[in-house]
């Protein structure tokens, strides 16, 4: 175990799956991680089932990802490591 330190909150280093706490909501709130492929293809998927793509594919330290709503607004992040 190592934790880490993030810009608004805290993460536990090398682990997968991720897992941490950010700050900025009102409300405590769990934004599941969903494992994928291709994180591009599974966000086309997203769009096409009513949902939408807050946050586009992007690089991060550990892998690419993207954030996501479902058809009811519902967030979740996609992955790949």
């Amino acid at each position: 175990y190592e934790s880490g330190r993030v810009d608004d909150g805290w993460q536990v280093v090398s682990t997968h799956p991720m897992a941490g706490a950010a700050g900025g909501s009102a409300e405590p709130v769990t934004v599941p991680m969903w494992t994928v492929e291709d994180v591009d293809a599974a966000g086309s998927r997203v769009r096409e089932a009513g949902g939408t793509v807050l946050e586009e594919p992007s690089q991060q330290s550990y892998g690419r990802s993207a954030l996501c709503t479902d058809d009811q607004g519902t967030r979740f992040h996609l992955g790949a490591f």
